[in-house]
């Protein structure tokens, strides 16, 4: 069930506008509530606490949301000779190329299935990206599970198969990579 768009020189998959749209969704709802609870707060000074950071958390997590359904250009995963690139949220690392790359792991962290591309310099990747936002979740990364790259394929319309299957035809599992093929199927690079 491939869904990505093939070219000469690579393949991409879009983003999840399911993902998006549930974003948004449950988005709204969490800020309705926290709106709800802020207007309790003459009786109740903590539920008005609660109902703020309801709305300012979830408004934000809102805007992004809405800002991922509003994208023109609705590349998450892009790979190539050179390497790829993850645009699949706000806080993705954009282009990583293939020298850069030393391996490739599958785990889960808090409950959500992730793929996770080990890097030769993992503070490297962390300093040049743009926004401290992204900065941030990037060296979180890198301390919940040993590198800044990790790719959600929820955000991804393709399952976690489809872009493992993308990394071995085009870069870190290659013939010739450091780590490539005959590595251990679910820590390869490791």
């Amino acid at each position: 069930m491939l869904r990505a768009m093939t070219s000469g020189a690579g393949i991409s998959f879009p983003l999840s506008r399911s993902r998006a749209v549930l974003v948004v969704l449950g988005s709204l709802a969490f800020v309705a509530v926290g709106a709800l609870l802020f207007t309790q707060r003459a009786d109740r000074p903590l539920l008005g606490v609660v109902g703020v950071l309801a709305v300012v958390t979830f408004g934000v997590a809102l805007a992004l949301g809405v800002a991922q359904l509003l994208r023109r250009d609705r590349t998450a995963l892009a790979f190539d000779a050179e390497g790829f690139t993850d645009t699949s949220a706000p806080t993705a690392v954009g282009r990583v190329a293939w020298a850069e790359t030393t391996g490739l792991r599958t785990g889960t962290l808090r409950g959500q299935p992730l793929v996770v591309v080990d890097v030769v310099d993992p503070d490297a990747v962390v300093a040049r990206l743009g926004s401290a936002a992204r900065r941030s979740s990037a060296r979180a990364n890198t301390r919940l599970v040993g590198s800044p790259v990790c790719l959600s394929a929820r955000n991804v319309a393709a399952t976690e198969a489809e872009v493992l299957d993308a990394f071995e035809r085009f870069g870190a599992l290659r013939p010739g990579h450091p780590r490539g093929p005959g590595a251990d199927a679910t820590t390869r690079g490791t």
